[in-house]
């Protein structure tokens, strides 16, 4: 009985792990300050842009629980001075699902926007797209924790 309970009480954690869905965030002011994809050299003090082109692997930074490797946030940026304080702030989450023909998702993209709080203009955005084909159907999991999660649409027959 004892080899029993402990086979239970490892075994447990490992599977509800192996099952957990994908977690994840958004990118933070200071993870783009780290990451260096703020750029301050050419703007005014306290002001700053993010680099275009940019990215960011969920799996390293972003994510809470099991996230695949290959998830990516991309920047999509104006390339124009920003105030750090009152326009690095995230705005809102924006989501596409893509079907294939049998109506399951292929995949899903989620768009999260980055601006001032008081306005409904983004100045800058960071786009992530699951791998079409893979069937992830994301959703906002907790919107005051800018939380995302995503599970697998597959239609078992």
């Amino acid at each position: 009985m004892k080899l029993f309970t402990c086979f239970i009480f490892v075994l447990f954690p490992v599977q509800l792990f192996a099952y957990a869905w994908p977690v994840f965030i958004p990118p933070t002011k200071e993870l783009l300050i780290a990451l260096g994809i703020i750029d301050a050299s050419h703007c005014p003090p306290g002001w700053g842009k993010l680099i275009s082109g940019s990215s960011i692997n969920i799996h390293d930074y972003s994510c809470r629980t099991y996230c695949p490797d290959t998830w990516t946030w991309h920047t999509a940026s104006d390339n124009a001075c920003h105030d750090l304080k009152t326009e690095f702030q995230f705005q809102r989450f924006d989501m596409t699902y893509y079907r294939d023909n049998d109506g399951t998702t292929s995949h899903s993209k989620v768009i999260a926007s980055y601006g001032n709080q008081s306005s409904d203009m983004p100045v800058f955005r960071f786009e992530f797209t699951s791998e079409p084909g893979q069937h992830w159907y994301c959703i906002v999991m907790n919107q005051a924790l800018h939380t995302i999660t995503c599970a697998n649409d597959i239609r078992l027959q």
